[in-house]
């Protein structure tokens, strides 16, 4: 009877050291992400960073990058697993400031602007209709 209740002391104790290394581990493996701004997808098309990007109907962009060499310049063999996610405010404005560096850019191996949604040619006389 006192051999089973050493074993069941043991037992609890090695799972309650392996519950703590688990609960340790998540919380000193979470990575935290550093939030993208404006002016850094810009600089990614400055500095030749994109290997591609698609831009959704939704203006969310998602840019694939290669990865920094020693000398900080692109390697255009290794490409970051991880995209970068941003939302648009203006697509007008992102072809603006960036169609100039992604149209020259021969490391880019591909894009995808996906056009914004057009409302059909009827639904500009509803306001006519419905004032008559």
């Amino acid at each position: 009877m006192k051999k089973n209740n050493n074993l069941k002391i043991i037992i609890f104790y090695i799972l309650l050291f392996v519950a703590v290394i688990v609960v340790l581990s998540f919380m000193f493996n979470q990575k935290e992400e550093v939030p993208v701004t404006y002016s850094d997808i810009v600089g990614y098309f400055q500095n030749d960073q994109v290997a591609e990007f698609v831009v959704d109907k939704n203006n969310v962009i998602k840019i694939t990058l290669y990865e920094l060499n020693a000398e900080g310049l692109p390697d255009i063999d290794r490409v970051k697993s991880e995209p970068v996610v941003y939302t648009l405010q203006s697509l007008g404005l992102f072809v603006e400031d960036c169609s100039q560096y992604y149209l020259n850019n021969a490391n880019i191996k591909s894009f995808d602007i996906e056009p914004e949604p057009v409302l059909p040619w009827w639904v500009g006389f509803l306001p006519y209709i419905l004032v008559l």
